[in-house]
């Protein structure tokens, strides 16, 4: 599809009785009907849309070039296979021809960047997130509040730190609340809890791989609150 159809300029096309004449395939056509591609070794014509994108029994698949030459000056023929209209196998393989070259236009593209874009969106959210739970973390400040409803006043530090992030920031501000998904929105105490544990699992691994088998102690008689 890249290099187009085959069509060999310059080529000396054989010439075969036909109809008591002898005829052979035109260099012209080329110039006339775009999908046309010609193969020197087996001096046949083909349609190169129909040829990629068969339909069913497509008898416009491949045509030789005697069948080309077979009526007249063979402008007939490529004009019958190129007749049907709309629904013709010839004009769905036209459909299916150009809907793949035009990729940006293209049902899967256009489904292909959409979910670019909600795993942007998505990645943005859990940045804000995870950066809001390593700040409460590392000052040991409680998670949750009282009253955590949208009428409330104070919803407690999490939910506030977001809340305060999404003014600050236009796009943090269109990834989250009303504009996310209602089934992602990342705030729940669950996953609080579940990236909570992730920094406490990584937390960990950076202690054991520093102490490496050491001697070491521990202060646990320390109350913050």
């Amino acid at each position: 599809m890249a290099k187009g159809p085959c069509q060999p300029k310059g080529h000396d096309f054989p010439k075969k009785l036909v109809s008591g004449s002898m005829r052979k395939f035109q260099e012209l056509w080329f110039e006339n009907f775009c999908w046309l591609e010609y193969s020197v070794s087996k001096d046949a014509a083909f349609c190169l849309w129909c040829y990629l994108f068969p339909t069913g029994n497509n008898t416009g698949m491949m045509f030789l070039s005697t069948m080309v030459l077979k009526i007249g000056k063979g402008h007939l023929k490529i004009s019958v296979i190129m007749k049907g209209g709309q629904n013709s196998r010839h004009n769905h393989a036209r459909v299916q021809f150009e809907s793949l070259k035009d990729q940006r236009h293209n049902v899967n593209y256009m489904m292909s960047r959409i979910c670019k874009q909600d795993e942007i969106d998505y990645r943005i959210q859990l940045t804000v997130v995870v950066d809001v739970i390593r700040f409460l973390l590392q000052q040991g400040l409680a998670f949750r509040g009282h009253d955590e409803t949208i009428s409330s006043n104070s919803r407690g530090n999490f939910l506030e730190l977001v809340k305060w992030y999404c003014e600050h920031n236009d796009e943090v501000n269109k990834v989250f609340n009303s504009n996310a998904p209602g089934n992602n929105q990342l705030t729940s105490p669950k996953i609080q809890k579940e990236i909570v544990n992730a920094c406490a699992m990584e937390v960990r691994n950076i202690i054991v791989n520093e102490v490496k088998g050491k001697f070491f102690s521990l202060l646990i008689d320390e109350s913050r609150d």
